[in-house]
């Protein structure tokens, strides 16, 4: 199961209340380009992929942890 839209909304309302800084903006914008990029493919579902790119960080609402971005441990892997 995915969360709706309106799921993914709520619980990054919540995490940025409890870690308030500029990863619930980035989230956003994360969330928003998912879609748009979904919306251009015909097998992607764009609520799907804002969902999930709204969440896509959705860790941080406990603070910065020792978990490094997926992407940085692509490029800069221990």
């Amino acid at each position: 199961m995915f969360p709706s839209r309106e799921m993914a909304e709520k619980e990054l309302e919540i995490a940025g209340q409890l870690n308030h800084g500029l990863w619930t903006e980035h989230s956003i914008n994360v969330g928003v380009s998912a879609q748009i990029i979904a919306e251009k493919c015909t097998n992607l579902n764009p609520d799907k992929a804002y969902a999930l790119g709204l969440l896509h960080d959705i860790g941080r609402r406990y603070g910065i942890s020792a978990r490094r971005h997926v992407l940085y441990m692509i490029f800069f892997p221990i």
